[in-house]
């Protein structure tokens, strides 16, 4: 019994200093209401909404409110000027009514670097969650001006947020935040099961930081004949470590495929790097004229899906830059879009289609169109 009291005791200090030292506010209501309004004649001080239908603020509930469809930013003032060293958390309480993805974007208005360490999918939801995530991070090593988030939603959705706030973390929170981003994974790809790519502790590779331990361990095995099985033991402990961690992100990936493909409704349906490539597929045969032969396809992972619509849509040929082709399928590719002051499309503003029409919007930059019969 005063053994199991004098651990308690030895404990007090980590739960006492655990967590956050500091916080500031970056955005609620108080700071909407008073601050945006001064800030109305500098925009770099102001927050903005991009993409969005409304954007608005709830003075009865003191809350924001974004609605939208599709991809949508909330763009912090350009004048945060922090780095990890200052701040290394960050905080977003909000609820919606729609399942959605959400990811933050360092310097979102110029390098926009984005990380699946930086993202979360978010369940709808009637009560206000805090969400946090963690920016230490390579990313954030240097001074960060601006951050977004990045909504993505298939349906009309209504956000609607509470604040956002930046945290510095005391050193207890920090190695937590080590332990939590080692068992972080993220959805399934050839390479993420790997040990040396993956997981990450920081934003680093966690090898990096097991790597003395692995030094020592080799070092007394082969080196010591006085301690080498000591260095068997460490070898071995970690090859188990290595190995469970390893089952712990197949597992995952089983968990995150029952959450997103199995479980939900067929309109909702999500598989892994392919998103909802498949309902699109399904809905692009049901929008084609039936006398095509072949189309013109631009993409997120332009070649790796082409080579799945060939075969999903076969006997029709999937070209690029045809000028044979009277149809262009856009998937997820934000690089092209359509404008109507000429009716064309335009790939980093350069024109890639004669005059056409867009025949069927989908959602998050995607949509099927057609040349016009007197092209």
């Amino acid at each position: 019994m005063k053994r199991f009291f004098l651990i308690i005791f030895l404990l007090i200090p980590f739960f006492a200093f655990a967590g956050m030292a500091k916080e500031k506010v970056l955005l609620d209501f108080n700071f909407l209401a008073e601050e945006q309004q001064k800030a109305e004649s500098d925009e770099n001080k102001m927050w903005r909404a991009v993409d969005v239908e409304e954007f608005t603020v709830d003075s009865q509930r003191q809350t924001i409110i974004l609605r939208g469809q599709g991809e949508m930013n909330l763009v912090s003032p350009g004048n945060l000027n922090f780095n990890y060293q200052d701040f290394d958390a960050l905080s977003i309480n909000f609820i919606a009514n729609q399942d959605l993805d959400l990811r933050i974007i360092p310097d979102i208005l110029t390098t926009a670097k984005n990380t699946f360490e930086f993202k979360k999918i978010i369940s709808a939801s009637r009560e206000f969650k805090e969400y946090y995530f963690s920016l230490r991070h390579p990313f954030f090593a240097e001074k960060v001006d601006n951050i977004g988030f990045n909504f993505i939603v298939k349906d009309s959705v209504e956000i609607e947020i509470k604040s956002v706030k930046l945290y510095k973390k005391n050193f207890f929170g920090i190695i937590g935040q080590g332990i939590k981003d080692y068992f972080k994974t993220d959805t399934y790809s050839a390479y993420s099961a790997n040990f040396f790519p993956a997981p990450r502790v920081w934003g680093h590779f966690a090898f990096i930081y097991f790597f003395p331990l692995f030094s020592a361990g080799i070092f007394l095995f082969f080196r010591s004949k006085k301690h080498w099985k000591i260095g068997i033991i460490i070898l071995s402990a970690f090859w188990l470590f290595t190995d469970l961690r390893m089952v712990y992100e197949f597992l995952a990936y089983q968990a995150y495929d029952y959450k997103t493909w199995v479980k939900p409704v067929y309109e909702r349906k999500t598989f892994r790097a392919e998103n909802d490539f498949y309902q699109f597929i399904d809905f692009v045969k049901e929008k084609l004229p039936d006398d095509i032969k072949n189309i013109n396809f631009y993409g997120d992972k332009q070649g790796f899906f082409t080579r799945k619509m060939q075969y999903l849509l076969y006997p029709i040929k999937i070209d690029f830059a045809s000028q044979e082709s009277r149809i262009y399928v856009v998937y997820q590719d934000a690089s092209v879009v359509f404008n109507p002051a000429d009716e064309k499309l335009y790939k980093d503003n350069e024109p890639i289609s004669p005059k056409g029409t867009v025949i069927a919007p989908y959602y998050h930059n995607s949509f099927i169109f057609k040349v016009n019969d007197n092209n």
